[in-house]
């Protein structure tokens, strides 16, 4: 089941299509708009408005993918997590927070911060900052708190990585 070399992997996701996807797009400023986490089989959890799904990793084609170096148990546990994290609400409600707490950085609000530290809901992007911290991976060490992510996150994690396909987007 957890076979593929892309098993934990992080999947940026760049055509969007919908009107919503070029919202996010283009309010973030960013070629990425969705986020998705690899579980094995080709299967992915993707947190999208409806709840957390799992679908094929076909239809995100063109995903960007990371490359990270995880360990297997690394690799296990991203996709572990984030399957048990299937079915849960679309935290539509998390883009405030995380426009706050990335605005205001160490002088979030506590009440913010546990807000985005939730475990009820989640968007796409807070769902794979979390699948990585559960690993023990931290890719943000910018001084923004937990969860405070969207997908242009990632963009710049993975143009430093070298990972982006057109250099710096």
């Amino acid at each position: 089941m957890f076979d593929s070399d892309l098993t934990g992997q992080i999947g940026l996701v760049v055509k969007a299509v919908g009107f919503w996807p070029r919202v996010i797009a283009h309010v973030t400023a960013s070629p990425a708009h969705h986020v998705i986490i690899h579980v094995g089989a080709g299967q992915c959890i993707s947190a999208e408005p409806g709840g957390t799904r799992l679908r094929p990793v076909r239809d995100f084609p063109g995903a960007v993918w990371s490359r990270f170096p995880f360990t297997r148990k690394q690799r296990l546990s991203i996709a572990f997590w984030a399957r048990n994290r299937y079915g849960r609400p679309y935290n539509y409600a998390a883009f405030v927070a995380i426009g706050v707490a990335l605005m205001l950085k160490r002088s979030t609000p506590e009440w913010v911060e546990r807000f985005l530290m939730t475990d009820r809901s989640y968007e796409c992007a807070q769902l794979a900052d979390a699948a990585l911290m559960h690993a023990g991976v931290h890719v943000f060490r910018d001084g923004r708190p937990y969860g405070a992510v969207y997908p242009g996150s990632f963009v710049k994690v993975w143009e430093h990585f070298g990972w982006w396909p057109d250099g710096p987007a």
